[in-house]
């Protein structure tokens, strides 16, 4: 919701590009460093409630974006949020492992689409529904996450922890320092383009003259083929090994996101697509 609102929010709020830049930034970086720890609780103990709960979270500071009186109000409203998604995620992707068995890849692949298509279904109702509400239109928009909420408090078990690791967290960290440090390095590296991108596409385009719906469509158009990629991916991971697939598609992204910051016309289309 943040992204395609914020040209409508930097005016009300009367905040700068770079004051709008923080406010991500806060939210992306809360939810990162908060979620090892609760990812680290999850492996220990069966906290169900760390699931439901961090929906709960991730609603009331959706459902506040669009409302925020205020940068600091917006700032809280974010916050909250963020804790909301590094407490559902730890959990949920545990689950998702315990069950898939040998099909890890394509079960984590349909957990990790369902949540992209809903960041991409997200700005799409906001075209909807931006002419009728404005920005409060985070408001009915959140209402379904706090039905999912509900509904994971009355349907989800608890996870079984059958023996609790003995080991520190930072024992972990520093017995596995190689591949984390890896793999940790390509995941910023892309979140940082990917959000970047993600963000300011929609200021990008209403600079340039078009409307707030346009730009949320251009975000809808980046996360649902994003959701659709990653899909493809897990399937493909399963047959030819994660690495192929992950140095196979991250050398595509650069001259597609070149197309979509300069192609004209439909090229923008295309090079959304193809970037998500």
């Amino acid at each position: 919701m943040l992204p395609a609102l914020l040209p409508l929010l930097i005016p009300s709020l009367e905040i700068s590009l770079t004051a709008a830049g923080l406010a991500v930034g806060l939210y992306q970086v809360t939810s990162s460093v908060t979620q090892p720890v609760l990812g680290h609780l999850a492996d220990r103990y069966p906290v169900r409630w760390l699931a439901w709960l961090g929906l709960a979270a991730t609603a009331i500071g959706a459902a506040g974006i669009g409302i925020a009186t205020d940068y600091w109000s917006l700032l809280a409203f974010l916050i909250l949020g963020a804790l909301g998604t590094s407490a559902f995620h730890p959990v949920a992707t545990a689950t998702i492992s315990d069950i898939a068995g040998a099909r890890r890849g394509q079960l984590m692949s349909i957990y990790i689409t369902a949540g992209n298509l809903g960041l991409a279904v997200g700005p799409a109702a906001m075209r909807i529904g931006l002419p009728a509400w404005g920005p409060a239109i985070s408001l009915p928009l959140a209402l379904p996450c706090l039905l999912i909420a509900l509904a994971v408090f009355l349907v989800v078990p608890a996870r079984q922890v059958a023996q609790r690791r003995a080991e520190s967290f930072g024992t972990i960290l520093v017995k596995h320092r190689g591949i984390l440090g890896l793999l940790l390095a390509i995941a910023t590296l892309r979140s940082w383009a990917n959000v970047g991108l993600g963000t300011f596409l929609p200021l990008l385009l209403v600079d340039r003259g078009q409307s707030v719906e346009d730009g949320a469509t251009a975000l809808t158009v980046l996360l649902l083929f994003g959701g659709v990629g990653g899909l493809v991916a897990g399937f493909l991971a399963d047959r030819f090994g994660r690495d192929a697939v992950i140095v196979g598609s991250l050398p595509l992204s650069p001259p597609c996101g070149l197309l979509m910051l300069h192609g004209p016309g439909p090229l923008l289309w295309i090079g959304a697509a193809w970037w998500g």
